[in-house]
């Protein structure tokens, strides 16, 4: 509270600081035209005014170019040399886009609209601090009302800004406080009576839902509170309410029905609002359910008798300490076990004296803890009655009244000299085992497995490992494995905690030195606390042996097969070949498209083919290549969506031996194998942002690095890249880098869709009809008008790749010489449905219901009110549709 009390303050002192900075600025403006006439002289009085003003001003000709800096931007954003700039271009290079971008849309704005504008933006000072800075782009005009010069004004609102965001963190972490609450927290409107927030409690404690409580037609306490406590609520607490002084709390039990028709107690702690004149508004109070509680202390009552007699049996003495008297009372057992009668002086004093000397402390702290919960303690006393010294188990429930004040302290005395005698004996029987733990030539430890950290190891830590036995318990067990071993360390863990004496493993264990030594381990079974004692044995001479061997074997066998694979890759990726004279096509759009192929092949210009799936965007690809100066060297495709993120690193630029576990031989990367030809990067846009800078080096510069490689390489490698992403946009929104988006879109190809070239529709039909009817021994001669019309009139949102795969289905069904598609004609579930008069799949359908479901349910799709609910199937069927159908989450 107080730290959202001090960013209050300081937010509010920001605003009285920009008052009076907008004061200066008013009175800036209204000597604007003598300024801009001796800004520049530095003797003037309108300089000197300017050059002390704290606002940051800055004076812009007509072709944007800056004139005039005051001394509180230049300090302020720590520019050194501010005259070097003057009329250059504003804003200046060293400025980040977040700045640039929003200002020159401003000083347009301003010019063109000869109007005031504004606007906030970041910016990095010279030591590359951020600061916030709110500026006003002012133009000044001449009596013509033509514009002289433009003025900008800037006010750093960085403190501002930081308080702006602490506050709504705040904001954010109370209300995930409420909802997570296993309380009810409420707030109550006294005047209207009825509840205007109820936090989730309502629901987990009540099994009212916030629907169910706000839908409540009459007031909610007199539809669920018990009618006596309800009588008893508007008789004798409302009343209450306006005596209640400023954040004062009143304390309630009371019973209401839960949704299920029981029963249950709450306790509600509750402080008022109030108006001006005093009178209370809301309630907002919290609510605990202490049905079992009250359960218990119905019981407690009932059982009193039963309770003294095991008191007796178990010789538990009990206790009061009671504050108002300021005196403790103990009973028949506790008197016996005190070895004290009733004579005995029972103040504080009296208690004290009871306590062994260097026990007063243990024993004192039963009455004066301050925590309200339950207190224990273990002391010893030294009896009146015989001066014998027992110890003693003291453990003690304080209570309290409604204003929080304790009133007496509750507890029990028990003799537990027998039990300490016993534990002083098994200390010395652990001091004998111990011994012979740390003899132990063998490394024997025990593992929690909940927490994954050693509990306990002997010495031989020291002597095989290096560690000290502090160090080795002090991180997670699985830091000192091995990488290549976790795997089979974790399986042979499950086994154990699945109750299997499985045969004893081997891992290699972290050295101090940083080296590994190979341990034989021998496990138990996890106790119940899930705690697994091992015996290990160093095996690492024995091993050594084994594993330069077959490390050997491995790597020979790895080598060929490398070789083998990279071989086969660069005959398969050099056999590419493509018929530019065969392509299939009518419209004057891909006409248009294929005489820029023809323009740019012969060229080493980057191309962007950019164009929806199933436009033949990697055909485009094929035949720059083909007709392309590099035709005779390699054409090699990358898919940067197929590619995990983890290892296209690798796919692209290789690695050496060693750079990473599983590195056990040089590998060529696919840049190095299209060196002297092309690389194709289709879905360039799915390249991780973390790769993107490396690639644009390697475009750029005609260098690469193979991961753990310290050298450089240099390669001849022409780049074509493809995506059916809008990079521009994706740029703008930060999930692209720009400089490589305008690095890799020197010459942009747009393949357009099918739909916006339907002439080419009947050709590719003929085309396909020709091809299937031939593979799949059909004799196909006429396709029907309607047919023909239906093709034309679809929207193919899967573009050429679709029309293919729908005229070889249909070729395959067809019984005649004349192609027919039934699909097109029925309404069966494998037809195209018609969508607004034209013919969309049943996929199509399918993916736009299920898209619209997850936009409604805001993309949730587990539990209650989830898109999978909504539609009547499981999540893990849902989640499997929407992988077929290409749906990803926005």
């Amino acid at each position: 509270m107080k730290t959202k009390q001090k960013s209050l303050e300081h937010f509010l002192k920001e605003i009285d600081e920009i008052k009076e900075k907008a004061a200066e600025l008013n009175k800036f403006e209204n000597n604007v035209d003598n300024l801009l006439k001796n800004f520049n002289n530095p003797e003037s009085e309108s300089f000197a005014w300017l050059e002390n003003s704290p606002i940051c001003t800055k004076i812009i000709d007509l072709d944007f170019n800056l004139k005039y800096m005051s001394k509180a931007g230049i300090e302020k954003l720590k520019i050194e040399n501010i005259s070097s700039h003057y009329g250059k271009p504003y804003p200046l290079y060293f400025y980040s886009n977040s700045f640039k971008v929003p200002m020159q849309e401003c000083l347009g704005k301003a010019v063109k609209s000869k109007e005031i504008n504004s606007h906030e933006a970041s910016i990095l000072d010279g030591d590359g601090n951020m600061l916030w800075f709110e500026s006003t782009i002012i133009p000044i005009k001449d009596k013509a009302d033509n514009i002289d010069y433009i003025m900008i004004v800037s006010q750093d609102i960085t403190e501002r800004k930081n308080i702006e965001l602490e506050i709504k963190n705040n904001q954010k972490f109370h209300k995930s406080l409420l909802q997570t609450s296993p309380d009810i927290i409420y707030v109550y409107d006294i005047i209207n009576q009825k509840s205007i927030y109820n936090n989730n409690g309502n629901l987990k404690v009540l099994g009212y839902s916030n629907e169910d409580i706000h839908g409540f037609k009459s007031d909610l306490l007199s539809t669920i509170m018990h009618p006596d406590d309800y009588k008893n609520f508007i008789d004798n607490v409302i009343p209450k309410y306006d005596k209640l002084k400023d954040e004062e709390i009143i304390e309630l039990e009371y019973r209401v029905k839960h949704k299920n028709g029981n029963w249950i107690w709450l306790n509600s702690r509750e402080s008022i609002f109030k108006r001006l004149d005093g009178k209370p508004t809301q309630i907002i109070g919290i609510e605990r359910d202490i049905t079992e509680r009250k359960k218990i202390e119905l019981d407690l009552n009932k059982s009193q008798e039963k309770l003294n007699e095991a008191l007796e049996i178990t010789q538990l003495g009990t206790f009061v300490f009671n504050d108002s008297t300021n005196l403790f009372e103990t009973s028949t057992i506790g008197d016996s076990i005190l070895g004290i009668d009733k004579s005995y002086i029972r103040d504080p004093q009296g208690w004290v004296n009871l306590v062994h000397p260097d026990d007063i402390e243990n024993a004192q702290n039963l009455l004066d803890d301050p925590s309200t919960s339950y207190v224990s303690s273990e002391f010893r006393i030294i009896r009146p009655i015989d001066k014998k010294i027992i110890w003693i188990s003291g453990f003690v429930k304080k209570e309290f009244d409604n204003k929080g004040n304790r009133i007496k302290i509750i507890g029990t005395l028990q003799d537990i000299s027998k039990r300490k005698e016993a534990q002083e004996k098994l200390k010395l029987t652990e001091k004998y085992l111990k011994s012979t733990f740390n003899l132990s030539p063998s490394i024997i430890s025990s593992v929690n497995i909940a927490t994954g950290y050693f509990t306990n190891a002997n010495e031989a830590v020291t002597r095989i490992l290096g560690h000290s036995i502090k160090e080795f318990i002090s991180k997670p067990f699985i830091e000192l494995i091995h990488p290549d071993d976790l795997e089979k360390t974790s399986n042979a863990i499950s086994e154990k905690l699945s109750g299997n004496n499985v045969a004893s493993f081997e891992n290699r264990y972290l050295c101090k030195d940083g080296s590994y030594k190979w341990i034989a381990w021998q496990g138990t079974l996890p106790d119940e606390n899930g705690i697994i004692t091992a015996i290990g044995s160093d095996i690492s001479d024995k091993k050594k042996v084994e594993e330069d061997l077959k490390k050997s074997l491995e790597e020979l066998e790895n080598y060929h097969q490398q070789l083998e694979t990279e071989n086969i890759l660069l005959k398969k990726e050099m056999s590419l070949s493509f018929n530019f004279e065969d392509m299939v096509y009518t419209s004057s759009k891909m006409s248009d498209v294929l005489t820029m192929v023809e323009q740019v092949a012969r060229t080493d210009a980057n191309v962007l083919i950019l164009g929806e799936t199933g436009t033949g965007k990697e055909l485009i690809a094929k035949a720059i290549h083909k007709i392309s100066n590099r035709k005779n060297n390699s054409l090699i495709s990358v898919n940067c969506g197929a590619i995990p993120s983890e290892l296209i690193e690798s796919e692209l630029f290789g690695h050496v031996k060693g750079a990473f576990t599983g590195a056990i031989n040089n590998r060529l990367g696919k840049f190095e194998l299209a060196d002297g030809g092309t690389i194709f990067l289709d879905e360039i846009g799915e390249m991780p942002l973390s790769l993107q800078p490396k690639l644009l080096r390697a475009i750029q510069e005609g260098e690469i690095e193979p991961i753990g490689s310290s050298k450089l390489k240099k390669l001849d490698v022409r780049v074509i890249a493809a995506t059916n992403k809008d990079l521009k946009k994706e740029a703008k929104e930060k999930r692209f880098r720009e400089d490589l988006y305008f690095r890799l879109n020197v010459f942009p190809i747009n393949i357009p869709p099918l739909r916006e070239r339907v002439d080419d529709i009947t050709v590719l039909i003929e085309f396909f009809v020709n091809k299937y009817s031939k593979k799949h021994k059909k004799q196909i001669e006429y396709i029907s008008d309607v047919t023909m019309q239906q093709l034309k009139y679809y929207k193919w949102p899967g573009n050429v790749r679709e029309l293919e795969n729908l005229i070889e289905r249909a070729i395959i069904l067809s019984n005649s010489n004349i192609l027919v598609i039934p699909e097109f004609e029925t309404d069966s579930t494998n037809t195209l449905s018609s969508v607004n008069g034209h013919r969309i799949t049943l996929d199509q359908v399918q993916k736009d219901h299920i898209l619209k479901t997850l936009n409604d349910t805001n993309w949730k799709i587990d539990g209650k009110e989830g898109a999978a609910e909504l539609l009547d199937i499981k999540p893990s069927t849902l989640r499997d549709r929407m992988k077929k159908l290409g749906i990803k989450r926005p």
